[in-house]
C-alpha cells in the first residue's frame, strides 16, 4: 500500500476501483486471463456495454444541467436533459429503487449489478441515491440561476 493512499485515507477505496477491463470479467467475477476459456456470454457482454452507454448518457445529462446552470441558460438541450433524468427517476422509482434492466440482465446470465463492476459493493449500492441527489441539486441550481423575464441578474 502506498503512503499517499494512507495519507489520503483511500486505501480501502482505490484498491477496489475497477479498471476498464472489469467489464470483461468472467461471469463468476474472476478476472480474464489469456489462458482463460470462460469468456462472458455475448448477451452479458452486450448488456454491460448497453448499460455503460446508458450510464454515460445520463451522466452527460447531469453535466449539461450544471453547465447550463452556470451559464444561466435554459434551452431545448437543457429541457431534454431534465426530462430524460426525470423519466429515468420515475422508472427507477417504479422499480423499487433498482435498475429496471436488472431482471433482464439476470435472465441473460449476468448476476452482477452494473455499478459493482466499477465500485465496491457498498459504494455501488449508494450510486443511484447519490446520483439522484446530484441531479436534484443541479435542477435546483438551474431553477435558481436561470434567467427569467422581468428579473435582473
Amino acid at each position: 500500500m502506498s503512503w499517499s493512499r494512507v495519507v489520503l485515507g483511500l486505501s480501502g477505496v482505490t484498491d477496489h476501483l475497477a479498471s476498464p477491463r472489469a467489464i470483461l470479467r468472467r461471469v463468476d467475477g474472476a478476472p480474464l486471463s489469456r489462458t482463460s476459456r470462460q469468456w462472458l456470454p455475448v448477451s452479458v457482454a452486450a448488456g454491460r456495454a448497453v448499460h455503460g452507454l446508458i450510464t454515460v448518457v445520463f451522466l452527460s445529462c447531469i453535466a449539461q444541467i450544471y453547465v447550463d446552470a452556470a451559464r444561466r441558460r435554459v434551452d431545448r438541450r437543457t429541457l431534454t436533459a431534465v426530462g430524460a433524468l426525470a423519466g429515468e427517476g420515475a422508472v427507477v422509482a417504479l422499480s423499487g429503487g433498482n435498475c429496471p434492466l436488472g431482471p433482464l440482465f439476470r435472465r441473460w446470465g449476468d448476476d452482477k449489478p452494473f455499478f459493482e463492476l466499477l465500485l465496491p459493493p457498498r459504494a455501488a449500492r449508494a450510486a443511484v441515491p447519490v446520483f439522484t441527489l446530484i441531479s436534484v441539486a443541479g435542477v435546483i441550481a438551474l431553477m435558481v440561476r436561470s434567467e427569467r423575464p422581468g428579473r435582473e441578474n
